[in-house]
């Protein structure tokens, strides 16, 4: 069995790890960043995404978009203040007024509604930046709407369904200890918990997906079954004894039951049904395969059988013998995202080996940063799939911190 696609995937630059240069970079992409930002137009697409995905007007929500840019911008300084600062409050007014263009044009096989609520793509995201950045009470009564008209979305994931609007009620309980958000987070987790269903053929417990026009059983953390539970287990405590219990013994059968096992290297196929068109099988990102449930479900670890703890090491040493992607260096399907499970190892286990792993992947995403900065002469300023999320990453090596961007924090 070939638990990856090797043509996916480049060999692994040897550059030892240099904390100047980690740091040198983290400034130059903030520096660029905000020396690139046009005002009211925010920032220009970059030719990567006009060229593939044919998009032409500037993307506003957190993935791909300017709010994911403000708020990474606004986490590097916070934890670097010595990095320029921008003030970025008074244009939060234009992200909600291209949104509806803007995620139109982004993905319109996806059959998204204009005004979708959705955390990563849809209105909550940007309302939970704007909220951050003016603390307008207002936006909160906005931020309620938009997760309880969301709570019973059919599509079950993360960035446009209840997974993600209840991280929002998690964050926002954290910030504010209202009770509306604790509801709202358990009202959403009741809907998740109420269609996750045993699937007799597969012997393990899925969510479908009601998404592109069908129905679905992803695994994955952006679109399925990782996503839903790191979404239940941020806020476990918040969960009946009922709940906690089904949500240990359920993702520890799944995880286990569906992965596909070789020696001690582990991954996992993007969905258990019929893939889409055209689409490879077993991958090694973060939206899909071993990286993907590594970040979904790490959080369980402390609770989890021995059995579920060896298939994730599996998994690490499988991103490890795969290499870096050759796809774009940032965090959804690049280099960056997958070295967070090595980050997430190193913070579960304490074994060193992964802290060094995803010190060499930081390396190598440099090396792709640079490349590709000076193929297209400009830096990619989104947060998940570009430079800010690399910048990211790279401050977490620095720190030895293992917290995802938008999903274990905001």
């Amino acid at each position: 069995m070939t638990l990856y696609i090797p043509d996916r995937h480049e060999a692994l630059q040897t550059n030892s790890w240099s904390l100047n240069k980690a740091k040198q970079i983290i400034t130059e992409i903030v520096e660029s960043a905000i020396k690139s930002f046009q005002g009211d137009q925010l920032w220009p697409v970059h030719p990567d995404l006009k060229n593939e995905y044919n998009i032409t007007q500037p993307i506003t929500g957190l993935y791909y978009g300017a709010a994911g840019s403000i708020w990474a911008l606004m986490q590097l300084h916070q934890r670097n203040p010595h990095l320029p600062a921008y003030d970025f409050a008074r244009y939060m007014d234009t992200l909600i007024n291209k949104q509806a263009a803007s995620l139109a044009e982004f993905d319109p096989k996806a059959n998204i509604q204009a005004d979708a609520p959705g955390y990563l793509l849809g209105y909550a995201g940007i309302n939970l930046l704007r909220w951050k950045l003016t603390h307008d009470a207002n936006v909160l009564d906005i931020l309620e709407d938009n997760i309880k008209i969301n709570i019973t979305n059919p599509i079950r994931e993360l960035m446009w369904a209840a997974p993600g609007t209840m991280l929002c009620a998690w964050f926002l309980y954290l910030e504010t200890g209202q009770q509306r958000w604790c509801d709202l987070y358990r009202q959403s987790a009741d809907y998740l918990f109420s269609c996750w269903e045993f699937d007799t053929l597969h012997q393990c417990y899925i969510w479908v997906q009601h998404i592109y026009g069908t129905n679905a059983i992803y695994l994955g953390v952006v679109h399925g079954f990782a996503g839903n539970v790191f979404a239940l287990l941020q806020g476990m405590q918040l969960l009946s004894d009922d709940q906690q219990q089904q949500l240990i013994s359920r993702t520890e059968k799944t995880v286990i039951t569906t992965a596909k096992i070789e020696a001690d290297l582990a991954n996992w196929l993007p969905r258990l049904d019929e893939p889409r068109p055209g689409r490879d099988q077993l991958l090694v990102q973060l939206c899909h395969g071993a990286p993907s449930i590594v970040l979904g479900v790490a959080n369980l670890w402390p609770l989890a059988n021995e059995e579920f703890k060896k298939v994730l090491i599996s998994a690490g040493n499988l991103i490890w013998q795969a290499g870096p992607l050759k796809k774009p260096w940032g965090l959804c399907h690049g280099t960056a995202g997958n070295g967070y499970a090595f980050l997430k190892l190193y913070k579960l286990t304490g074994d060193k080996i992964w802290h060094e792993r995803a010190l060499q992947f930081a390396m190598h995403a440099i090396h792709q940063y640079e490349t590709m900065r000076y193929h297209y002469a400009c830096i990619r300023t989104d947060a998940w799939c570009g430079d800010l999320g690399l910048a990211l990453y790279l401050q977490d090596c620095i720190d030895q911190r293992d917290k995802f961007p938008m999903m274990d924090y905001f």
